[in-house]
């Protein structure tokens, strides 16, 4: 998952998915600047075929995440 911040503020986020009801977050929150892009990837998941949110969590902002993707 890669996030760029365009504008604005510094914030503190992180970046997480769920799986079957289940959220699984990144290894830590991270801030980050206008200007700056970050990412994050998940290895050796076998999430067999279900869907997943993927999503990022903004401190005092909220949730934002993707509509349900599949990986077949």
């Amino acid at each position: 998952m890669t996030y760029s911040k365009s504008a604005g503020g510094a914030v503190t986020a992180r970046f997480g998915f769920n799986y079957q009801g289940t959220d699984y977050n990144d290894a830590g929150a991270f801030s980050i600047n206008a200007g700056e892009t970050k990412s994050y990837a998940w290895h050796n998941l076998n999430v067999l075929c279900n869907s997943v949110v993927v999503f990022l969590s903004v401190t005092g902002q909220g949730r934002f995440q993707t509509p349900a993707v599949s990986d077949c």
